[in-house]
């Protein structure tokens, strides 16, 4: 009934969060964007494929690729998809439609997109040239999302980047597992001569090797807003675990004069 209302109405913005809509919702929003002029969509924490927050309910992708057929050739801009658990098959789905879109502003928080679904991703972003902010937290892409989406950065016209908690160093948020520089390494790559200016990577366990290689480009970017919290620069985690040494930060100033 909302959705048949909604057709040729004056609404612009549409806060639908927290409503469980489903995929049975995602369908009827679907069928009518192209006669709505909504341009800003949040859909927060919906259950769109069918598993809430928690990780309960059985997964099914029927619900974002129906949502991502709709968003064809609308008037959305801003699309808030947070707390979805839309998964690899979801970031599949949104890849594939999103150079056929206007959204400039995409929120995939907390998603579970995993590395195949940050490497979809990227290769949906190649040549894109709407998209100006990517929320992608607590997704744990890991190093080979990352790398994907180095590999594009130049590509498009991203300027706000968000990759906080994603085990760019294949270390989790207890900094369990094994660390590698190659994710962070990568992205330093991809991040010169980029149109990025706001970059988050907080909890990601980045190090002293990541420090390092961020110093080393930050005369060669646009970068103005810069989160590294909770990164063990210094070697040591945010409950006192690990090795002090202060290599990560002293080459992290060194980098940042004259940025």
């Amino acid at each position: 009934k909302l959705c048949e209302g909604l057709k040729g109405s004056a609404v612009t913005s549409l806060d639908l969060g927290r409503n469980g809509i489903g995929a049975g919702g995602a369908t009827a929003l679907a069928a009518i964007f192209n006669k709505t002029m909504i341009t800003n969509l949040n859909l927060a924490n919906n259950q769109l494929c069918g598993v809430d927050h928690t990780g309960r309910g059985t997964y099914s992708a029927e619900g974002i690729i129906k949502l991502c057929e709709g968003l064809k050739g609308s008037a959305v801009t801003s699309l808030n998809l947070e707390y979805n658990n839309v998964g690899a098959k979801g970031a599949t789905a949104l890849a594939t439609i999103l150079n056929e879109t206007k959204i400039t502003n995409l929120d995939l928080r907390f998603n579970q997109l995993g590395p195949k679904g940050g490497v979809a991703l990227a290769d949906g972003l190649k040549g894109n040239s709407t998209l100006e902010e990517l929320n992608l937290e607590g997704n744990n892409i890991r190093d080979k999302g990352a790398s994907a989406l180095a590999a594009i950065l130049k590509e498009t016209k991203i300027t706000d980047l968000n990759l906080a908690s994603n085990q760019l160093c294949r270390l989790d948020s207890q900094s369990r597992g094994t660390y590698t520089a190659e994710g962070i390494t990568k992205l330093c790559e991809g991040l010169k001569g980029s149109a990025v200016t706001s970059l988050d990577l907080g909890r990601n366990g980045i190090g002293a090797g990541g420090a390092t290689a961020l110093a080393a480009i930050f005369n060669k970017t646009m970068i103005t807003n810069l989160n590294l919290a909770n990164n063990q620069l210094c070697g040591v985690d945010h409950t006192g675990r690990g090795t002090y040494s202060a290599e990560g930060i002293i080459k992290l100033c060194e980098g940042l004069k004259g940025s």
